[in-house]
């Protein structure tokens, strides 16, 4: 099993880092320890006196988040050898974005996940959490038809001042990104060179998917690749095979 960035870094469950800054309930100076590892750069810490964020690791910030200081203290470095690509897949709903994820982190090893999911521990748990009585943030998550109107407004504000701040954590842990639908969201993505390479999947035996729910259109971008998706399931995956052989997933040093 990969350690995770916490574990590259040399840090322990007895490590100790300071806070540098004010940041939520926690003051600048409070000495803070790990509480629960979820696999990111940016875990969940405590300070032994009920409270709980979740705080970057050092040198760990994404670049323009200027909300999400490094607040701890600690020299290490995490050096990674090697860098996959990083991808965003897009296209309408139910024209098979996440079938061609699927294939690709089988075929070349990439990981992804669900993007909704992760906002939920991220920046909805934590809010919802305490007003509905959550144990945890997959109580949260497969609570979410009956709190949209939340959901939505919670995410909004956890953009709000970079709007590409959920792609770049995301894709911390992940290697590819699926379940964008906020063009705002892409743009910002794509200024900030958040994605190696855009992927737009096409169906079109299925319905163009409407503006209110996806504001990413096809016409809108220019994208690295265009995978159709209109016959099989086999069909589809010997079109991620050809990509594949193309070689634009190989790793940089």
């Amino acid at each position: 099993m990969s350690k995770t960035p916490f574990e590259q870094a040399g840090y322990t469950k007895d490590t100790k880092f300071k806070l540098l800054m004010d940041y939520n309930s926690y003051k600048k100076g409070d000495i803070v320890t790990l509480h629960r590892d979820d696999g990111s750069d940016c875990p969940m810490f405590t300070d032994g006196k009920g409270n709980y964020h979740y705080v970057y690791l050092p040198n760990m910030r994404p670049t323009g988040d200027q909300r999400m200081e490094v607040y701890v203290e600690e020299a290490t470095k995490i050096k990674f050898p090697i860098m996959k690509k990083k991808v965003g897949i897009f296209g309408y709903a139910r024209h098979g974005k996440d079938s061609v994820a699927e294939m690709l982190a089988r075929q070349i090893d990439y990981q992804f996940c669900s993007s909704s999911l992760f906002v939920c521990e991220k920046a909805v748990y934590p809010f919802l959490a305490p007003k509905y009585g959550y144990r945890t943030f997959t109580d949260c998550f497969e609570d979410r038809v009956n709190h949209r109107a939340e959901w939505k407004e919670l995410i909004t504000f956890y953009n709000k001042e970079d709007k590409a701040r959920l792609a770049k954590e995301l894709l911390v842990e992940n290697d590819i990104y699926v379940g964008m639908r906020c063009k705002d969201e892409l743009q910002a993505c794509i200024e900030q060179g958040i994605f190696d390479i855009i992927i737009w999947v096409t169906n079109p035996r299925k319905p163009v998917e409407s503006v209110a729910s996806c504001t990413i259109r096809y016409e809108d971008f220019e994208w690295d690749v265009i995978i159709p998706n209109q016959f099989s399931l086999r069909y589809l995956q010997d079109q991620v095979d050809l990509l594949v052989r193309e070689e634009i997933f190989d790793e940089t040093f």
